[in-house]
């Protein structure tokens, strides 16, 4: 990939297409300014923190309808559609995965803000989510993952391109705000005439920049995509994106129903907790312990639910057959799960690191037994042999489901209803209904986990099975 000749290319389609290009990022911003102030005025300074989200998202938002625009002007054979179906295209029939994307690179980007290198590095490798998303109609997760193998081989260059793209805004914004400052003493209306003339300029500025980064962002994506050929062992690689994508799509699409078994879970684990800790207060302790072993057995559970499928069945006959599949199954899978958080608990009391490594390695006992119906001991060693040769990536698993989990109880967190319950109740009840609503996700992204391992490890046997000696007469 030539720098100069995707400058060159940028420039080109933005020349060509400025009007359709400005309109475009002229709505986006003009459309979160007003709203920016009417937050102010509604709310005060709080409301610039609470309109702050919209600028961050019409980046991503800006992104995903140019590169869409882009992709229009770039076929001849395709008819120049208008600014509203471009819209539609582009930004709003992928609005929930960009916003969503938008939210985990800022959370992302904001961990590693102090250090400023790795964080340069982070957009970069992210540089291209925008049009991935739009382009490839790739999922919110997923995205970040092509994102980096587009990058990988380019790495330096487009870190450059991200590097002088941020410098020009930054030092520009700064300009702005600067003339504002030298204006301030003969525009009308003091501080408040500064403040309006700021936010016009500012939106004008951004809508004259904005559009061709982006169209840069997409023509470096149409770049990487001709060259890039994938390695030959990503076949054989867990992929965490499309993990937890599939997780999420079986979250969002039958909620009921696996929150039904979350709560059939974690219900009698908080009552035990609140008895325990009516009866002794230092009992509380033993709440994690508990937590853990909930999410370490539900992942059973639900493999087992997936076994008989979602489609066209109704929720009641779907738990009447999870009941009938785990059978003769549920106390080895306790089991299995008890051991396995016992095992965690005593790695963390030695070191830190040996629990994260048992429960790598032994995330899967519950799913196994479930599934493949192995006894006790074997559930483990057999959950040991799928992780094998993924365990980092299984570790990013466990790690990023547990992350998006915690930030949807967050996000849930005010609708959460307030009753009149003494203090302890209380507190206990808050907290079983913020692991039945983060569990599901975990356990979900567990099962996938599994399955994709048991899959690449078959396929990987079949492909490297020597051939049966042919007898000889």
């Amino acid at each position: 990939m030539r720098v100069r000749e995707v400058v060159r290319e940028a420039a080109h389609l933005y020349r060509r297409n400025a009007l359709r290009f400005l309109a475009i990022a002229f709505l986006f911003y003009a459309g979160t300014a007003a709203l920016t102030a009417l937050a102010i005025f509604v709310w005060g300074p709080n409301g610039g923190v609470l309109a702050a989200p919209f600028w961050l998202g019409g980046i991503f938002w800006i992104e995903g309808a140019v590169a869409k625009a882009v992709e229009d002007v770039r076929r001849p054979d395709v008819p120049r559609f208008s600014l509203r179906r471009t819209l539609e295209r582009g930004a709003w029939s992928r609005v929930n995965a960009l916003s969503a994307a938008s939210l985990l690179a800022f959370l992302a980007l904001s961990a590693t803000a102090w250090l400023v290198i790795p964080a340069l590095v982070l957009v970069a490798r992210w540089a291209l989510v925008a049009p991935v998303i739009v382009l490839e109609n790739a999922g919110t997760f997923s995205s970040f993952g092509r994102s980096s193998e587009l990058v990988r081989g380019a790495s330096w260059r487009i870190f450059w391109i991200v590097l002088a793209s941020i410098a020009v805004l930054v030092v520009g914004w700064f300009g702005l705000a600067w003339s504002i400052s030298v204006q301030n003493d003969w525009l009308p209306g003091g501080d408040t005439g500064a403040t309006i003339a700021f936010a016009v300029e500012s939106v004008l500025y951004f809508t004259l920049l904005a559009p061709f980064f982006a169209i840069l962002a997409t023509a470096v994506y149409y770049a990487r995509r001709a060259t890039f050929t994938p390695r030959p062992s990503a076949r054989w690689q867990l992929r965490v994106g499309d993990v937890l994508d599939e997780a999420w799509i079986l979250y969002a699409t039958h909620p009921t129903r696996l929150l039904v078994v979350a709560a059939a879970v974690f219900v009698p684990l908080g009552g035990l907790e609140l008895a325990a800790t009516a009866a002794d207060e230092d009992a509380g302790v033993l709440a994690p312990i508990a937590t853990l072993f909930g999410v370490i057995a539900l992942p059973g559970l639900y493999a087992a639910g997936l076994e008989g499928g979602f489609e066209h069945v109704g929720a009641r006959a779907w738990l009447g057959g999870l009941r009938r599949r785990t059978a003769g199954k549920r106390v080895r899978m306790a089991l299995a799960s008890l051991v396995a958080t016992l095992g965690v608990c005593a790695g963390f009391v030695v070191v830190f690191v040996g629990s994260v490594v048992v429960l790598t390695f032994w995330s899967l006992v519950s799913i196994v037994v479930a599934v493949e119906d192995t006894r006790f001991r074997r559930a483990f060693s057999r959950s040991r042999e799928l992780v094998s040769g993924s365990g980092f990536r299984v570790f990013l698993v466990l790690v990023l489901s547990a992350t998006i989990a915690v930030l949807v109880v967050v996000v849930v967190s005010p609708l959460l209803p307030i009753v009149p319950i003494p203090g302890l109740a209380f507190r206990f009840l808050l907290a079983v209904i913020a692991e039945c609503i983060a569990a599901p996700f975990i356990a979900l992204a567990w099962v996938v986990t599994f399955r994709e391992l048991r899959r690449m490890r078959d396929e990987w046997l079949a492909e490297h099975r020597p051939p049966e000696a042919v007898p000889q007469t």
